[in-house]
């Protein structure tokens, strides 16, 4: 399955990632992995790097994540992430 990299944002004021987490469509369907992130001023919100699967490679796919046993929302978006 081709992906690609991707930037996303993520509805969370702070992240600890120590491994790569899996980004789920609301059918449960895994479409890429959260590799980096860090909360960004900017947007007040986290903002990352994931690797996507190209049919989910939309700018506005929603997803959700599970960080600190926690879901939670966000977007995919083009790079830069403006």
């Amino acid at each position: 399955i081709e992906k690609k990299i991707m930037g996303v944002k993520i509805d969370l004021d702070k992240i600890n990632l120590i491994k790569e987490e899996k980004l789920l469509d609301d059918k449960e369907n895994i479409i890429g992995f959260l590799r980096s992130a860090a909360f960004s001023p900017k947007f007040r919100k986290v903002v990352g790097i994931a690797m996507i699967k190209s049919k989910y490679c939309n700018d506005l796919q929603k997803f959700k994540v599970n960080i600190d046993d926690k879901y939670s929302s966000g977007i995919v978006c083009s790079l830069p992430i403006l």
